[in-house]
């Protein structure tokens, strides 16, 4: 057990295996001053299949010490999610479960009753948990484009996934919609024999064994549908914004195919905005008005936000790799792409390439090689164009190939 205090020091406690056995891939819910701790993957020779390791650690004494369960628990549990339901009970879902057997996904969803240490299985769907019916999730739960700008989202089920927080896969763990397995990819050719020498780098056999890989890992992944995802708040590379109101901004983003979410990429075009009380709306609209992005910069200005990113290209064919820019109204929610003009050298856009110089937003312009010079482009917020490159060291060390 290793103990951090606020001033860096630290202090580490070691415990006899009988005592703390080896664990991992365990959880950890804080009670009061206990924290309890439950599953473990452990050495294949301490695994005991068809129990469920507990253990209960005084913060106050660093005590660590078992706990004794009975009922119907989850058994050997281990990589799952554990919840707290008040100060009284503790909910655990998904992750895999060693039996004698078998090592596979757990399906159900247990609770521990803190007071008399007994396990008790749930039915999956309940509304005490999750505030929205099995009905209405199947009915909501697909992220589909709203057809008006702005719509404000009344689904019950994006509204309180949004309030929890959850991503897709623990929304599927509680209705019971488990997601397909994700396929294992084949590789063709010389690409899966480890005997081959791989060409040399840069030259037309190299090319071509990178498009068998690319080619291979499009054919091997899991295919998917607007109908087959799940909708969530949670997501990677949006843009949040605070407003000097208080309110705060989760604009775009995307859920990426691989881990636990593989099975529901998506890229969102909607806004969700949490005011300072605490309600929530979200604001969908369609693609053409707000389009797909990614990397996306944003700057408040005149009371709007100008958002700065590249172009999907799989889901806006035509159009340049960008960056587009559009300007969100803070009051009204109305999104506009402004008609501006190409840069005329290839802007470089991500979390932090920014910075701002009056009305003007300056970026790093991509360098092929390192040698090549660091050179910045301003956006005007003014005039709504482009300038030409001059010299501008980037925000931080980025050489692009």
């Amino acid at each position: 057990m290793i103990v951090e205090y606020p001033d860096g020091r630290r202090e580490f406690y070691l415990y006899p295996k009988d005592v703390f056995p080896p664990t991992d891939f365990h959880t950890a819910t804080l009670i009061g001053d206990e924290i309890i701790l439950i599953g473990s993957l452990g050495y294949q020779d301490l695994r005991r299949p068809g129990e469920t390791q507990v253990f209960k650690f005084d913060t106050r004494t660093l005590r660590i010490e078992p706990v004794a369960t009975a009922g119907d628990g989850p058994g050997w549990i281990s990589e799952h999610i554990a919840e707290k339901l008040a100060e009284t009970a503790i909910l655990v879902v998904g992750g895999n479960v060693q039996t004698r057997d078998d090592y596979g996904p757990n399906t159900g969803v247990f609770e521990l009753d803190l007071t008399t240490m007994i396990w008790r299985r749930r039915e999956h769907g309940d509304t005490t948990v999750f505030a929205v019916s099995d009905v209405v999730y199947r009915k909501s739960k697909n992220p589909r484009y709203g057809t008006a700008n702005p719509e404000r989202s009344d689904n019950p089920f994006w509204l309180e996934m949004a309030r929890r927080q959850w991503p897709p896969s623990r929304a599927r763990l509680h209705f019971g919609d488990f997601a397909p397995p994700q396929p294992k990819i084949v590789l063709s050719d010389d690409a899966s024999d480890p005997g081959t020498d791989p060409p040399e780098f840069g030259t037309p056999e190299a090319e071509a064994r990178m498009a068998r890989l690319s080619a291979d890992i499009a054919r091997s992944k899991l295919v998917r549908t607007i109908d087959d995802v799940v909708w969530t708040a949670v997501r990677e590379g949006a843009l949040k914004m605070v407003l000097p109101d208080g309110r705060n901004l989760l604009i775009g983003g995307e859920v990426p195919d691989y881990g636990d979410e593989y099975a529901d990429p998506w890229a969102y075009n909607d806004v969700i905005v949490t005011h300072p009380g605490g309600v929530i709306d979200i604001l969908t609209y369609p693609q053409d008005i707000f389009p797909h992005l990614s990397s996306t910069v944003g700057v408040l200005f005149g009371g709007d936000v100008y958002v700065f990113g590249i172009i999907d290209r799989e889901r806006h064919p035509g159009r340049s790799r960008g960056p587009a820019v559009l300007r969100l109204d803070t009051s009204s929610y109305e999104i506009a792409e402004l008609p501006v003009a190409a840069p005329p050298a290839r802007v470089n856009v991500y979390e932090g390439a920014d910075c701002r110089d009056g009305d003007r937003v300056v970026f790093p312009v991509v360098r092929l090689h390192g040698s090549d010079p660091e050179l910045g482009i301003a956006f005007d917020l003014e005039t709504l164009s482009w300038s030409q490159p001059f010299p501008h060291p980037h925000p931080r060390s980025i050489d692009d190939d």
